[in-house]
């Protein structure tokens, strides 16, 4: 049963927004030993193409408070940028809870706080959670930034992988 769910997990890839909407899927990659990380944004149109891509390197105590740093980047660039309609997707489904449910994850409880705030400014936004394959262009965007490989100008010339990973996902069925 559990190889089944896995198999039905990978076939998920990224799916596009509703027209008129963007869509933002954000990730972190974070060491545990060095207490940082980097964070990934990229929002995307409903073909697909790259609007606007973000990369920072992050301050952390844990994985979840990386994740939960993204997602309040991701919400202050939208608002910033006053990108109108917004869906802000990522693969933790325990952050994604947290957040929707007004709860409180004990370490990242300021950060969660502030993300509710800044949703409020947000008037039309949704959350989403997808499985790791439907969020692998921000995961490979966050891993390299945290390992110092990515340019900054990876949203407009991607390298090859990033360029392989984008175009798999706009092949929409």
């Amino acid at each position: 049963m559990i190889r089944e769910k896995e198999n039905r997990t990978n076939l998920v890839r990224w799916r596009p927004p509703p027209t008129g909407w963007l869509k933002a899927n954000i990730d972190a990659a974070f060491r545990k030993e060095k207490g940082s990380g980097a964070i990934s944004v990229v929002v995307r149109d409903n073909r697909g193409r790259i609007v606007l891509g973000f990369t920072g390197r992050i301050q952390a105590n844990s994985s979840i408070a990386a994740e939960a740093t993204a997602v309040r980047q991701a919400i202050i660039i939208v608002n910033n940028l006053q990108m109108g309609k917004t869906l802000i997707e990522y693969d933790n489904l325990k952050l994604i809870k947290a957040i929707k449910s007004k709860g409180s994850i004990g370490e990242i409880s300021a950060i969660i706080q502030d993300i509710d705030m800044l949703m409020e400014q947000l008037p039309k936004k949704g959350l989403t959670w997808t499985p790791r394959n439907g969020n692998l262009l921000a995961h490979e965007i966050a891993k390299a930034a945290e390992i110092g490989t990515l340019h900054y100008n990876w949203s407009t010339q991607p390298p090859a992988n990033i360029h392989s990973i984008i175009r798999s996902e706009i092949q929409f069925d």
